[in-house]
This record gives C-alpha cells, structure tokens and sequence, in this order.
C-alpha cells in the first residue's frame, strides 16, 4: 500500500488525535453498496474512536466508490465526515439536507445521524467539538 504525504489537513487531524487522546480504529468490511441507489461498490470500514474515559461509538463508512481499494480512510477523512452539528428536528433535518419528511428511509437516515451526533458530542467538551467543527 502506499503511503502519501500528509497535507495540512493530515496533519491538522493529527494535532486534534494527538491533542484529545483518540484511538481511531478501521476494520475493513468487504467492498459493496454503501449508499442507497449505489450502483458501485466501495470499499465499506467499521469505524471505532475511542478515547479514555469516554464511551466509544461505532458507526459504517463508506469509502470512494473506486473499484478494488482497500487503502483504509485517512483519519482526516473520518474527522472530517462525522456529524459535528446537532441535526436538529427531523423536519429540520429534512429541509436541510432536501429528504422528504414523509420517507421512511429519510428517516432511518435522521435517526443515524442522530446517533452518531450523540456519541459524538460524548466524545469531547465544548471547546474540543468547535475544534473537531475546524476540520472539514
């Protein structure tokens, strides 16, 4: 596998796991649909971030849709895509992000990111979390 050269983001991430005490874990899951309506496959990782003292959280990702990598997400990705914002209402979500909010699917999606929002906001103080918000 080969290795890049880290960015200023790359090493903005760092700074922030260094900083925090994380432990970022990817287990890779096999290649297939991630996205509802993907007509790839992409490479689909169990992410865990622990921190001391702290529960862990869980959740899927679903790397670039680019056939047969197996390159594990930088942590600046995974940093960078989880929810760092109360999502809000559903009907909030909904009219943000342009589901309908008379789907059942828009709904499992709210309830996820809900979820990862909650383990999230566990994870750091208010402080930490404007911080984490600066990596995107």
């Amino acid at each position: 596998m080969k290795k890049h050269e880290p960015t200023e983001y790359d090493l903005q991430a760092q700074r922030f796991i260094e900083k925090t005490g994380l432990k970022i874990r990817k287990v890779y899951c096999g290649h297939g649909p991630y996205f509802d309506g993907d007509k790839e496959s992409r490479a689909r990782w169990e992410i865990t971030i622990e921190r001391a003292d702290h529960r862990p959280i869980t959740f899927m990702f679903g790397a670039s849709s680019v056939k047969f990598r197996k390159d594990p997400p930088t942590d600046y990705t995974i940093l960078s895509c989880v929810e760092k914002h109360d999502p809000g209402t559903f009907d909030d979500f909904c009219a943000e992000y342009g589901y309908d909010n008379d789907s059942i699917k828009a709904r499992e999606t709210y309830f996820a990111v809900q979820k990862q929002w909650s383990g999230i906001r566990g994870l750091f103080n208010n402080d930490e979390l404007a911080e984490l918000q600066e990596i995107n």
